[in-house]
């Protein structure tokens, strides 16, 4: 009679309990996810052009070298051989994606590889996950602020000292577009105003709109002196040319027309630059992530936004009647030109990992037309070269004739 008994004991062992099957299933959610991301590549960029691309295993020495697994071999790369971004992928790989702390930690690490909108993007991150860091993060948040108007200054400097004044206006506006109230503000609102001939009115930091307009003509307020000791003292006086700058005819209604639409050109050049700029580092991140669609037409974005810059400040050199202008947008020409390059072996490289051997040797093709003495490229090619002779395929991989740089043909 006991039988029924031992029946029901079985079976009630048998049936899992529902204490134990909850406690199951919250390890698998712990630690199903970190296996899955323990064995998802990684495709890293190095300074010198090379890419690691493996598993990556540990982070070692305090963070500052990554451990990784490339078809079975182990290496290691300093994160300060890789790109910021990639040196960023490496480090977020292996924290706790559902810890603040984690994130913060990370923001601060952008903040020191001066990757600032990643920086913003891990503060906001961890004040999400983690209320109690809100006030640590605000202050982050105005040091974030702070530093990358620093150094919007700094390059405004510069330009000014390489005599390019329009690069330097247009980087002075944006500065005091995204950050009014700190503390470089009031300097990039003196010397905005010194380089188009105006006296800084007082408190510029916080002018409504950040821009002071130009004043045109003769007897526009102008006071170099002044503008140039409230920039920081950098010169006591005006250099001629300036003060006789100051006493030029106004424009006619014909010039002003044509000065208006290349300002407008030149503005929206430099719009399409930062947007290409942000475009070419979010097809890294996808690439690094192995989200190789996403990360083609991240490329392909910031190709065709690059070529619509280069194109508008090329129009610049070519119309502008300023030396100075013109010098700016050749100089901003070449910069989307070595830009270019870069796009071209980021996207020769994902193509070739990728086996498309055909589109490396057009990106790499494409590389050489603007450099033709690249290194990286050339060292692409022999590799499709190479990679073709082993799986026997045909193909033209030495370089197309001759084309306009920058050019998005294929």
């Amino acid at each position: 009679m006991r039988w029924p008994e031992k029946t029901m004991s079985i079976r009630s062992l048998s049936r899992p309990r529902p204490v134990i099957a909850a406690a199951l299933a919250l390890l698998a959610l712990l630690f199903l996810p970190r296996v899955a991301r323990a064995q998802t590549e990684e495709m890293l960029h190095r300074r010198d052009g090379t890419v690691v691309k493996g598993v990556l295993v540990a982070l070692e020495e305090d963070g500052r070298k990554v451990r990784y697994q490339e078809n079975g071999q182990e290496g290691i790369a300093a994160l300060d051989d890789l790109l910021p971004e990639s040196a960023y992928r490496a480090r977020r790989h292996f924290i706790d994606p559902a810890s603040g702390a984690a994130h913060y930690d990370l923001g601060l690490f952008c903040l020191e590889k001066s990757l600032f909108y990643l920086a913003r993007k891990e503060f906001t991150e961890a004040a999400r996950l983690d209320p109690a860091l809100a006030p640590r993060v605000e202050a982050r948040t105005r040091e974030l602020e702070e530093l990358a108007a620093a150094e919007k200054l700094d390059l405004a400097r510069k330009r000014v000292a390489e005599k390019s004044e329009e690069a330097a206006r247009v980087i002075l506006r944006s500065l005091l577009k995204s950050a009014p109230e700190s503390v470089a503000a009031k300097e990039a609102q003196a010397l905005l105003a010194q380089l188009e001939g105006q006296a800084a009115p007082a408190g510029a930091a916080g002018a409504a709109g950040g821009v002071p307009a130009p004043i045109p003509g003769p007897g526009g307020g102008a006071n170099p002196a002044k503008a140039g000791a409230e920039a920081g003292g950098a010169a006591a006086a005006a250099p001629d040319d300036k003060a006789k700058e100051g006493a030029r005819k106004p424009l006619d209604k014909k010039a002003q027309k044509k000065a208006d639409i290349l300002k407008d050109i030149g503005q929206k050049a430099e719009r399409d630059l930062l947007a290409g700029r942000q475009a070419y580092y979010e097809g890294l991140d996808n690439d690094g992530d192995g989200a190789f669609t996403r990360a083609q037409q991240a490329y392909d974005k910031a190709e065709a936004l690059y070529a619509r810059a280069r194109e508008g400040f090329s129009g610049l050199v070519t119309e502008s009647d300023a030396d100075d202008e013109k010098k700016a947008a050749d100089e901003r020409v070449a910069e989307i030109d070595d830009r270019l390059v870069r796009l071209y072996l980021a996207r020769g490289h994902l193509e070739a990992a990728q086996l498309n051997l055909s589109a490396a040797a057009r990106y790499a093709n494409k590389a050489l037309r603007i450099d033709e003495e690249n290194r990286w490229a050339l060292m692409l090619r022999q590799k499709v070269t190479e990679q073709r002779m082993e799986r026997g395929i045909r193909g033209r991989t030495s370089p197309e004739p001759t084309k306009t740089p920058g050019a998005t043909g294929g």
